[in-house]
């Protein structure tokens, strides 16, 4: 049931995206501020990067770092069947240096001509990952909704409690 869910929104949050990319070149193709090189590049950043979307905004919930693991667990079922797919890439919008890096996520359509070959990595996460991480991203809500019921859910107001000094 909760990779149905992880599946759902994983598409949702892609079509979300595209909208985006699609309203942004309609944007960058009538603003004048922008050269015809700047347009070219900026309008293929946005063709390359169409259907990802941020890993950690919609995989980590900062409300339980029990249904982050869990989310990451059913996800990788799905890149594991072919249904969905997971890189590291760098933001394409960000001139100097690069951008940093981050994972990001996309559906892979069932009739997908050349789907991803299926792949195993072992990460090691903890607590103290999901906190930094959550905070870095500045995440407040996840994508995939909260699951309420379970005993390791957070009360309150602040979703990612500070890390110890």
């Amino acid at each position: 049931m909760h990779l149905r869910t992880i599946s759902s929104t994983l598409k949702k949050s892609s079509k979300k995206r595209s909208n985006w990319c699609r309203e942004k070149k309609r944007e960058i193709e009538s603003d004048g501020k922008y050269s015809e090189d700047e347009k070219t590049d900026l309008l293929k950043k946005l063709d390359d990067s169409h259907e990802n979307i941020s890993a950690i905004q919609c995989l980590f919930n900062p409300q339980s770092f029990t249904q982050t693991v869990e989310n990451i667990f059913h996800f990788s079922f799905m890149v594991k069947n072919g249904s969905a797919g997971i890189k590291v890439e760098r933001n394409p919008f960000v001139r100097q240096g690069g951008g940093s890096k981050t994972p990001t996520i996309r559906p892979i359509p069932r009739d997908c001509d050349n789907p991803p070959q299926p792949r195993q990595a072992i990460i090691a996460f903890n607590m103290a990952d999901w906190r930094s991480l959550c905070a870095a991203y500045k995440i407040d809500k996840s994508d995939v909704p909260h699951r309420t019921g379970s005993k390791h859910t957070k009360k309150g107001r602040n979703s990612v409690a500070p890390l110890p000094h």
